[in-house]
């Protein structure tokens, strides 16, 4: 069985910033997170629990230097530069990984992403569910 939850808080947005993370647990046991960046990468753990610094306030700054590679890169693959630095395989997976948690919500149960042609292209996935 598999688990994703991506919390998200708006309650103390203005003080504290949002509060947006990714964690995925599957049938191994393995997990994957992903937290929000630190605006000062400090990690304190004591008796009292674990606390962090300062959390990057808002999804503009959080994100900023992502999205102007990506325009980067997109500018610089249009002009005969290269490859996208997001392939079309990305964007398809990303998609399909966005509904099948949509739909597991939605339906409280997990749905799969399956393969019938057992290939490694991300196009012949479809949902299972």
């Amino acid at each position: 069985r598999r688990i994703a939850a991506t919390p998200r808080a708006r309650s103390g947005a203005r003080r504290y910033g949002y509060d947006q993370r990714c964690e995925v647990f599957g049938d191994s046991g393995a997990a994957l997170s992903v937290e929000n960046p630190s605006a000062m990468p400090l990690r304190c753990a004591d008796a009292a629990g674990v606390g962090t610094g300062p959390r990057v306030h808002s999804f503009p700054e959080r994100f900023r230097g992502a999205f102007e590679r990506d325009v980067a890169g997109f500018v610089e693959s249009c002009r005969g530069g290269g490859e996208p630095l997001v392939s079309r395989a990305d964007a398809v997976l990303a998609t399909l990984v966005a509904e099948a948690a949509r739909r597991s919500s939605e339906l409280r149960r997990p749905v799969r992403l399956v393969n019938a042609k057992s290939s490694s292209d991300p196009a012949d996935l479809a949902l299972d569910g």
